[in-house]
Protein backbone atom coordinates (compact mmCIF):
# COMPACT_ATOMS: atom_id res chain seq x y z
CA UNK A 1 0.00 0.00 0.00
CA UNK A 2 1.92 3.11 -1.52
CA UNK A 3 1.04 6.05 0.83
CA UNK A 4 3.99 8.83 -0.10
CA UNK A 5 6.17 8.93 -3.51
CA UNK A 6 8.45 11.51 -4.32
CA UNK A 7 10.61 11.21 -7.50
CA UNK A 8 14.93 11.49 -7.17
CA UNK A 9 17.14 12.21 -9.78
CA UNK A 10 16.66 11.86 -13.34
CA UNK A 11 18.90 15.13 -14.00
CA UNK A 12 20.85 13.99 -16.52
CA UNK A 13 20.63 10.95 -18.65
CA UNK A 14 23.29 8.67 -16.79
CA UNK A 15 21.13 9.04 -13.55
CA UNK A 16 17.63 7.76 -13.97
CA UNK A 17 14.46 8.58 -12.55
CA UNK A 18 13.76 6.77 -9.09
CA UNK A 19 10.52 6.94 -6.94
CA UNK A 20 11.14 6.81 -3.12
CA UNK A 21 7.94 5.26 -1.61
CA UNK A 22 6.54 4.58 1.58
CA UNK A 23 4.36 1.20 1.65
CA UNK A 24 2.90 -0.64 4.78
CA UNK A 25 5.48 -3.19 4.99
CA UNK A 26 9.04 -2.37 3.93
CA UNK A 27 10.50 0.25 1.37
CA UNK A 28 10.19 -0.99 -2.34
CA UNK A 29 12.66 1.29 -4.63
CA UNK A 30 11.10 1.32 -8.27
CA UNK A 31 14.23 2.22 -11.12
CA UNK A 32 12.70 3.63 -14.22
CA UNK A 33 14.89 3.26 -17.23
CA UNK A 34 13.92 4.79 -20.95
CA UNK A 35 12.79 1.73 -22.82
CA UNK A 36 13.07 -0.62 -19.93
CA UNK A 37 10.18 -2.20 -17.68
CA UNK A 38 10.35 -1.68 -13.83
CA UNK A 39 12.58 -3.60 -11.87
CA UNK A 40 11.29 -4.00 -7.88
CA UNK A 41 13.50 -4.20 -5.58
CA UNK A 42 12.25 -5.07 -1.52
CA UNK A 43 14.09 -4.24 1.50
CA UNK A 44 12.79 -4.43 5.06
CA UNK A 45 13.29 -1.37 6.99
CA UNK A 46 11.55 0.53 9.88
CA UNK A 47 8.89 3.09 8.73
CA UNK A 48 10.39 5.43 11.01
CA UNK A 49 13.33 5.60 8.89
CA UNK A 50 11.41 6.74 6.04
CA UNK A 51 11.34 10.58 5.85
CA UNK A 52 7.77 11.95 4.38
CA UNK A 53 7.93 14.32 1.66
CA UNK A 54 8.25 17.64 1.73
CA UNK A 55 6.69 18.68 -1.68
CA UNK A 56 4.78 15.36 -3.11
CA UNK A 57 3.86 15.80 -6.63
CA UNK A 58 0.76 16.46 -8.68
CA UNK A 59 -1.11 13.03 -9.34
CA UNK A 60 -1.42 12.57 -12.59
CA UNK A 61 -4.41 10.92 -14.49
CA UNK A 62 -4.33 7.37 -14.88
CA UNK A 63 -4.31 5.45 -18.33
CA UNK A 64 -7.80 4.83 -19.87
CA UNK A 65 -8.19 1.03 -19.07
CA UNK A 66 -5.66 0.40 -16.34
CA UNK A 67 -6.16 -0.39 -12.76
CA UNK A 68 -6.44 2.98 -11.12
CA UNK A 69 -8.83 3.80 -13.74
CA UNK A 70 -11.00 1.22 -13.23
CA UNK A 71 -10.47 1.73 -9.40
CA UNK A 72 -10.27 5.08 -9.31
CA UNK A 73 -12.58 6.00 -6.18
CA UNK A 74 -10.61 2.97 -4.05
CA UNK A 75 -7.12 4.23 -5.04
CA UNK A 76 -7.53 8.15 -3.64
CA UNK A 77 -8.04 6.15 -0.44
CA UNK A 78 -5.02 3.58 -0.65
CA UNK A 79 -2.99 5.43 -2.99
CA UNK A 80 -1.80 9.05 -2.12
CA UNK A 81 -0.24 11.11 -4.48
CA UNK A 82 1.11 8.84 -6.51
CA UNK A 83 1.99 8.66 -10.44
CA UNK A 84 0.93 6.29 -13.03
CA UNK A 85 2.61 3.50 -12.67
CA UNK A 86 1.33 -0.32 -13.87
CA UNK A 87 3.37 -2.91 -11.99
CA UNK A 88 3.09 -6.63 -13.17
CA UNK A 89 3.37 -9.11 -10.07
CA UNK A 90 5.80 -11.41 -12.04
CA UNK A 91 8.41 -8.69 -11.61
CA UNK A 92 8.90 -9.36 -7.87
CA UNK A 93 10.41 -13.18 -6.77
CA UNK A 94 8.27 -15.26 -5.88
CA UNK A 95 10.17 -16.95 -3.15
CA UNK A 96 10.64 -13.40 -1.89
CA UNK A 97 6.63 -13.21 -1.86
CA UNK A 98 6.63 -16.73 -0.15
CA UNK A 99 8.87 -15.64 2.88
CA UNK A 100 6.41 -12.84 3.85
CA UNK A 101 3.84 -14.98 3.74
CA UNK A 102 5.52 -17.34 6.00
CA UNK A 103 6.16 -14.39 8.44
CA UNK A 104 2.77 -13.12 8.50
CA UNK A 105 1.77 -17.02 9.54
CA UNK A 106 4.14 -17.46 11.90
CA UNK A 107 3.32 -14.49 13.87
CA UNK A 108 0.02 -15.86 14.67
CA UNK A 109 -0.22 -19.50 16.74
CA UNK A 110 -2.90 -21.61 16.76
CA UNK A 111 -4.84 -22.02 19.48
CA UNK A 112 -6.77 -25.14 20.47
CA UNK A 113 -8.52 -25.38 23.92
CA UNK A 114 -8.56 -28.35 25.73
CA UNK A 115 -12.05 -28.92 27.80
CA UNK A 116 -12.81 -31.22 30.65
CA UNK A 117 -13.80 -31.52 33.99
CA UNK A 118 -11.04 -33.45 36.09
CA UNK A 119 -7.21 -34.56 35.90
CA UNK A 120 -7.64 -36.16 32.14
CA UNK A 121 -8.00 -32.70 30.80
CA UNK A 122 -4.77 -31.70 32.21
CA UNK A 123 -3.26 -35.07 30.79
CA UNK A 124 -4.22 -34.53 27.21
CA UNK A 125 -2.87 -30.70 27.70
CA UNK A 126 0.24 -31.77 28.30
CA UNK A 127 0.66 -34.70 26.10
CA UNK A 128 -0.79 -31.85 23.61
CA UNK A 129 2.08 -29.53 24.16
CA UNK A 130 4.56 -31.92 24.49
CA UNK A 131 3.87 -33.01 20.97
CA UNK A 132 3.31 -30.03 19.24
CA UNK A 133 4.90 -27.26 21.15
CA UNK A 134 3.89 -24.73 18.55
CA UNK A 135 0.36 -24.61 19.11
CA UNK A 136 -1.11 -22.76 21.94
CA UNK A 137 -2.56 -25.14 24.61
CA UNK A 138 -5.76 -22.95 26.25
CA UNK A 139 -6.59 -25.46 29.67
CA UNK A 140 -10.70 -24.92 30.39
CA UNK A 141 -11.00 -27.40 33.18
CA UNK A 142 -14.01 -27.13 35.06
CA UNK A 143 -13.38 -28.90 38.28
CA UNK A 144 -16.78 -28.16 40.14
CA UNK A 145 -19.02 -30.08 37.67
CA UNK A 146 -16.24 -32.43 37.46
CA UNK A 147 -19.17 -35.57 38.58
CA UNK A 148 -21.66 -34.60 36.62
CA UNK A 149 -19.25 -34.40 33.07
CA UNK A 150 -19.00 -38.29 34.00
CA UNK A 151 -22.66 -39.10 35.08
CA UNK A 152 -25.06 -37.32 32.54
CA UNK A 153 -24.93 -36.58 28.94
CA UNK A 154 -27.32 -33.87 29.17
CA UNK A 155 -25.54 -32.30 31.84
CA UNK A 156 -22.39 -32.96 30.26
CA UNK A 157 -23.31 -31.12 27.22
CA UNK A 158 -25.13 -27.90 28.64
CA UNK A 159 -21.97 -27.35 30.84
CA UNK A 160 -19.30 -28.06 28.31
CA UNK A 161 -22.00 -24.86 26.37
CA UNK A 162 -22.20 -22.68 29.42
CA UNK A 163 -18.09 -23.34 29.36
CA UNK A 164 -16.97 -22.89 25.88
CA UNK A 165 -19.20 -20.09 24.87
CA UNK A 166 -16.24 -17.25 25.10
CA UNK A 167 -14.23 -19.35 23.12
CA UNK A 168 -16.74 -20.96 19.97
CA UNK A 169 -15.55 -19.43 16.67
CA UNK A 170 -12.60 -17.37 18.56
CA UNK A 171 -10.19 -20.11 18.67
CA UNK A 172 -8.58 -22.48 15.96
CA UNK A 173 -9.85 -25.92 17.31
CA UNK A 174 -11.99 -27.43 20.41
CA UNK A 175 -11.25 -30.52 21.76
CA UNK A 176 -13.18 -32.66 24.40
CA UNK A 177 -10.86 -34.58 26.54
CA UNK A 178 -13.66 -36.28 27.71
CA UNK A 179 -15.08 -39.74 26.41
CA UNK A 180 -19.04 -39.40 27.28
CA UNK A 181 -19.14 -35.78 26.00
CA UNK A 182 -17.42 -37.07 22.83
CA UNK A 183 -19.33 -39.57 22.38
CA UNK A 184 -22.52 -38.03 22.85
CA UNK A 185 -22.45 -34.26 21.85
CA UNK A 186 -19.86 -33.76 19.19
CA UNK A 187 -21.99 -34.38 16.55
CA UNK A 188 -24.12 -32.05 18.12
CA UNK A 189 -21.61 -29.22 18.65
CA UNK A 190 -20.68 -29.85 15.10
CA UNK A 191 -23.81 -29.02 13.40
CA UNK A 192 -24.85 -25.64 15.88
CA UNK A 193 -21.46 -24.25 15.39
CA UNK A 194 -20.69 -24.88 11.72
CA UNK A 195 -17.96 -21.87 11.70
CA UNK A 196 -16.13 -23.49 14.93
CA UNK A 197 -14.23 -26.61 14.56
CA UNK A 198 -14.45 -29.91 17.31
CA UNK A 199 -12.60 -32.78 17.72
CA UNK A 200 -13.04 -35.76 20.76
CA UNK A 201 -11.45 -38.00 22.27
CA UNK A 202 -12.31 -41.30 20.40
CA UNK A 203 -12.40 -45.27 21.46
CA UNK A 204 -9.10 -47.02 20.30
CA UNK A 205 -9.07 -49.98 18.36
CA UNK A 206 -6.01 -52.39 18.68
CA UNK A 207 -3.67 -52.77 16.01
CA UNK A 208 -2.69 -55.85 16.56
CA UNK A 209 -3.37 -59.33 13.80
CA UNK A 210 -3.25 -61.18 16.88
CA UNK A 211 -6.94 -61.24 18.72
CA UNK A 212 -6.28 -61.44 22.26
CA UNK A 213 -8.47 -61.30 25.32
CA UNK A 214 -9.18 -57.74 25.83
CA UNK A 215 -10.13 -55.73 29.22
CA UNK A 216 -12.08 -52.48 28.86
CA UNK A 217 -12.24 -50.09 31.60
CA UNK A 218 -14.60 -47.05 31.35
CA UNK A 219 -17.67 -45.23 33.50
CA UNK A 220 -21.27 -46.69 32.81
CA UNK A 221 -22.19 -43.39 31.53
CA UNK A 222 -20.06 -44.57 28.89
CA UNK A 223 -20.97 -47.88 28.35
CA UNK A 224 -24.70 -47.32 27.92
CA UNK A 225 -23.82 -45.13 24.94
CA UNK A 226 -24.70 -46.28 20.96
CA UNK A 227 -21.30 -45.54 19.81
CA UNK A 228 -19.84 -47.55 22.44
CA UNK A 229 -21.93 -50.38 21.70
CA UNK A 230 -21.24 -50.07 18.10
CA UNK A 231 -17.62 -49.98 18.88
CA UNK A 232 -17.65 -53.43 20.82
CA UNK A 233 -19.92 -54.87 18.01
CA UNK A 234 -17.08 -53.99 15.51
CA UNK A 235 -13.83 -55.13 18.00
CA UNK A 236 -15.21 -58.92 17.66
CA UNK A 237 -12.86 -60.22 20.21
CA UNK A 238 -13.14 -61.66 23.51
CA UNK A 239 -13.89 -59.12 25.68
CA UNK A 240 -14.83 -58.16 29.50
CA UNK A 241 -16.00 -54.34 30.06
CA UNK A 242 -14.86 -53.22 34.15
CA UNK A 243 -16.75 -50.66 35.31
CA UNK A 244 -14.92 -48.24 37.74
CA UNK A 245 -17.72 -45.15 38.77
CA UNK A 246 -15.37 -43.92 41.57
CA UNK A 247 -11.85 -44.52 40.05
CA UNK A 248 -12.34 -40.91 38.41
CA UNK A 249 -13.18 -39.02 41.80
CA UNK A 250 -10.24 -40.59 43.24
CA UNK A 251 -7.75 -40.11 40.49
CA UNK A 252 -8.87 -36.41 40.53
CA UNK A 253 -8.29 -35.84 44.52
CA UNK A 254 -4.64 -38.30 44.10
CA UNK A 255 -6.89 -41.20 46.22
CA UNK A 256 -6.54 -44.21 44.56
CA UNK A 257 -3.68 -46.13 45.66
CA UNK A 258 -1.95 -49.29 43.56
CA UNK A 259 -3.30 -51.29 46.81
CA UNK A 260 -6.88 -50.87 45.43
CA UNK A 261 -5.67 -51.21 41.80
CA UNK A 262 -4.54 -54.20 42.70
CA UNK A 263 -7.18 -55.83 44.75
CA UNK A 264 -9.60 -54.04 42.19
CA UNK A 265 -8.64 -55.72 38.74
CA UNK A 266 -7.16 -59.09 40.64
CA UNK A 267 -10.21 -59.75 42.26
CA UNK A 268 -12.08 -59.26 39.15
CA UNK A 269 -10.46 -61.37 36.90
CA UNK A 270 -10.53 -63.65 39.41
CA UNK A 271 -14.17 -63.71 39.56
CA UNK A 272 -14.32 -63.87 35.91
CA UNK A 273 -11.88 -66.32 35.09
CA UNK A 274 -10.17 -63.86 32.23
CA UNK A 275 -6.70 -63.43 31.39
CA UNK A 276 -6.43 -60.16 29.65
CA UNK A 277 -3.45 -59.81 27.09
CA UNK A 278 -4.20 -55.93 26.27
CA UNK A 279 -6.39 -53.13 27.79
CA UNK A 280 -8.22 -49.95 26.44
CA UNK A 281 -8.81 -47.34 28.33
CA UNK A 282 -12.06 -45.58 27.65
CA UNK A 283 -11.94 -42.63 30.51
CA UNK A 284 -9.19 -39.83 30.15
CA UNK A 285 -8.19 -40.13 33.62
CA UNK A 286 -7.13 -43.65 33.92
CA UNK A 287 -4.27 -42.70 31.53
CA UNK A 288 -2.89 -41.64 35.03
CA UNK A 289 -1.80 -45.11 36.31
CA UNK A 290 -0.60 -47.13 33.65
CA UNK A 291 2.37 -48.10 35.13
CA UNK A 292 0.03 -49.16 37.92
CA UNK A 293 -1.54 -51.02 36.23
CA UNK A 294 1.10 -52.84 34.82
CA UNK A 295 3.08 -53.67 37.59
CA UNK A 296 -0.34 -55.12 38.00
CA UNK A 297 -0.99 -57.47 35.21
CA UNK A 298 2.62 -57.58 33.92
CA UNK A 299 5.09 -55.36 31.68
CA UNK A 300 4.27 -56.88 29.25
CA UNK A 301 0.78 -56.09 28.54
CA UNK A 302 -0.35 -53.43 26.41
CA UNK A 303 -2.53 -50.78 27.07
CA UNK A 304 -4.43 -48.21 24.75
CA UNK A 305 -5.52 -44.61 25.26
CA UNK A 306 -7.44 -42.07 23.17
CA UNK A 307 -4.79 -39.33 22.91
CA UNK A 308 -2.61 -40.42 20.34
CA UNK A 309 -5.27 -41.39 17.90
CA UNK A 310 -6.98 -37.08 18.98
CA UNK A 311 -3.56 -36.04 18.79
CA UNK A 312 -3.12 -37.34 14.98
CA UNK A 313 -6.66 -36.15 14.29
CA UNK A 314 -5.75 -32.61 15.53
CA UNK A 315 -2.96 -32.59 13.00
CA UNK A 316 -5.21 -33.47 10.35
CA UNK A 317 -7.63 -30.85 11.23
CA UNK A 318 -5.56 -27.82 11.55
CA UNK A 319 -3.74 -29.13 8.67
CA UNK A 320 -0.01 -29.03 9.90
CA UNK A 321 2.76 -31.66 10.35
CA UNK A 322 5.06 -32.66 12.79
CA UNK A 323 6.57 -30.72 15.68
CA UNK A 324 7.12 -27.85 13.33
CA UNK A 325 3.69 -26.58 12.76
CA UNK A 326 4.04 -26.20 9.18
CA UNK A 327 0.91 -26.51 7.59
CA UNK A 328 1.06 -29.68 4.92
CA UNK A 329 0.27 -28.12 2.07
CA UNK A 330 3.10 -25.90 2.03
CA UNK A 331 6.51 -27.55 1.54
Amino acid sequence: RLVYTEKVGGSSPSQPTRIKSKPRRGLIFILLDSGLEPRVRIERTLASEIPAPHNPPNPKKPKKGSFLAKNSTKSKDMIQNVSYLLISPFHIPRYLIKSTLMEEKEEKMLKVVVFDGGYGGELFADKLKEELPVVEVIRVIDWRNAEKLLLSPKDARRIAEESLRPYINNVDLIVFSNHLLSLTSLDYFKRKYRKQKFIGLDLRMPDSFVKHNILILTTKAVSRTRKYQNFIFHLKRKHKTLILDSWPDKIDDGELSETEINETLKNYLFKVKFEPKEIILACAQFSDIKNEIKNVLGKSIKIYDSFDITIRAIYKELKIRGRTGYKTSQK
